[in-house]
């Protein structure tokens, strides 16, 4: 903490991951960082960024996929490791009205940026033609590109005593590059979300 209005978190994590078959190295590290400046009471700035690593279990993950009746091609019973980084920020200004001091408008924006992901095409080539429209290909991103960009704004107010509203709105733009087709949206991904509470 160099000074009142500022905090820097530092991290590391270290992990051996026993089923990594691909010849990339079981060993892997995972840094982070979370920067925090308050250069007002009323206005926070955040910053952060890391490194992010999970083993896909591709079926369990889209669940969704059993209730199409379309036959699964591909890697659907393999765990790959999947390995992205995440950076973005949050700008938050506490506004001085409302039954506490904990009225405020907040905005973020993140990025994922995967360097590997277990990839779910729906509608992918394959060698037969007629099975087209019914079959889903789970394969590895394998140096293919694929990210998703987020940005949300929340407002909070508690009008009275021991009541709080909340609102929140976020719009998602994630892309992935399929076989085939290059750098198209991402299927099964809502682009817009709202919350009222």
């Amino acid at each position: 903490k160099p000074s009142e209005a500022l905090s820097v978190i530092a991290g590391v994590r270290a992990d051996w991951f026993n089923h990594v078959t691909d010849g990339s190295g079981k060993f892997k590290v995972s840094p982070r960082l979370t920067l925090k400046y308050m250069p007002i009471d009323e206005i926070v700035l955040r910053a952060n960024g890391g490194r992010g690593l999970r083993y896909s279990t591709p079926l369990v993950d889209n669940i969704g996929v059993f209730s199409t009746g379309k036959r699964f091609d591909g890697a659907y019973n393999e765990h790959i490791l999947e390995d992205a980084w995440t950076f973005g920020g949050n700008i938050t200004y506490y506004l001085p009205f409302g039954a506490s001091s904990n009225t405020y408008l907040s905005v973020d924006f993140f990025r994922t940026q995967f360097a590997q992901q277990m990839v779910v095409d729906y509608e992918s080539p394959v060698v037969n033609p007629q099975m087209y429209h019914n079959t889903i290909r789970f394969y590895a991103l394998d140096g293919r590109r694929s990210f998703t960009d987020n940005i949300q704004l929340d407002f909070s107010v508690d009008p009275v005593e021991r009541f709080n509203i909340t609102a929140t709105f976020r719009y998602t733009n994630a892309k992935i590059e399929l076989d085939g087709k290059g750098l198209v949206e991402k299927p099964m991904t809502s682009r817009f979300k709202g919350v009222l509470n």
